[in-house]
C-alpha cells in the first residue's frame, strides 16, 4: 500500500505542471455512497483539472462523505390494556463517520449523439477516515483517524446544456482499506453522483 501511496504523490506532482495550460475543467457533484465498513450516506465533492483535448480530462478530486448513527438497546417492552405496545429504549452509543478521499483522475469522454455523451475514468486516491464515538453508558468519547491509499473507477452519462456546460450522472466504485495501527476499516463501496461539468479558460 505504501507503493500505491508514492505513485499517487508522483502522479499529483506530475499533473500539477499541466494545470498552467489548456482549458480548465470543474465538476461539482452530490450523491450517495454505500461503504462496506460504515453505514451508507451522502457524499459531496468535485474535480478540478484540465482538458488535454476534446476527449481526455486530467483532474484532482476531493470528496466528503459523512454519516451519523446510533446504537440503541431496548430495556423493556409491554402491552397496555388498549393493545398499544410501550417500548423503553436506552441510547448507548452514537457514532460519527467522515471519509475524505483525495484523488488524481483521468477521464475519457466518448460522444454518442449530441447533446449526449458518456465517459469512463479512474484514478489513484489517498483517503482519510475520521470516526467519533460517544459512549453514553460510561460517559466517554473516542476519536479515531485512519488513512491509506486506494483507487477509484467511474462511468457516467453527460448531457450538454451549453457551449461549455453539461449535466452529469455517474456510478462509481471506491476501493480502499484505511488503517490506524493494527485496525483496518474497509471503506470500499459503490455509489451514485449527479452534478455539473463546466469548461473555462
Amino acid at each position: 500500500m505504501k507503493k500505491l501511496t508514492w505513485i499517487f504523490v508522483l502522479a499529483v506532482l506530475g499533473a500539477g505542471s499541466l494545470i498552467a495550460q489548456s482549458m480548465r475543467v470543474l465538476e461539482l457533484q452530490a450523491g450517495y455512497m454505500d461503504p462496506k465498513g460504515t453505514p451508507a450516506g451522502l457524499i459531496f465533492g468535485g474535480n478540478y483539472g484540465i482538458s488535454i483535448d476534446e476527449r481526455v480530462d486530467v483532474s484532482f478530486g476531493l470528496s466528503y462523505f459523512h454519516k451519523s448513527y446510533k446504537k440503541e438497546t431496548t430495556v423493556s417492552s409491554s402491552t397496555g390494556p388498549s393493545g398499544v405496545t410501550m417500548t423503553h429504549v436506552v441510547q448507548n452509543y452514537e457514532y460519527g463517520t467522515s471519509l475524505l478521499p483525495l484523488a488524481f483522475n483521468v477521464t475519457v469522454h466518448v460522444p454518442i449523439q449530441p447533446p449526449l455523451s458518456w465517459y469512463v475514468g479512474g484514478g489513484l486516491s489517498y483517503q482519510f477516515l475520521f470516526q467519533k464515538e460517544n459512549n453514553y453508558d460510561d460517559n466517554v468519547s473516542f476519536k479515531h483517524t485512519y488513512k491509506s491509499g486506494g483507487w477509484q473507477l467511474r462511468a457516467g452519462v453527460e448531457y450538454q446544456i451549453g457551449s461549455r456546460s453539461s449535466l452529469i450522472l455517474e456510478a462509481f466504485n471506491n476501493n480502499c482499506k484505511v488503517k490506524s495501527d493494527d485496525i483496518e476499516v474497509d471503506v470500499s463501496g459503490i455509489g451514485f453522483k449527479a452534478g455539473v461539468r463546466v469548461l473555462f479558460y
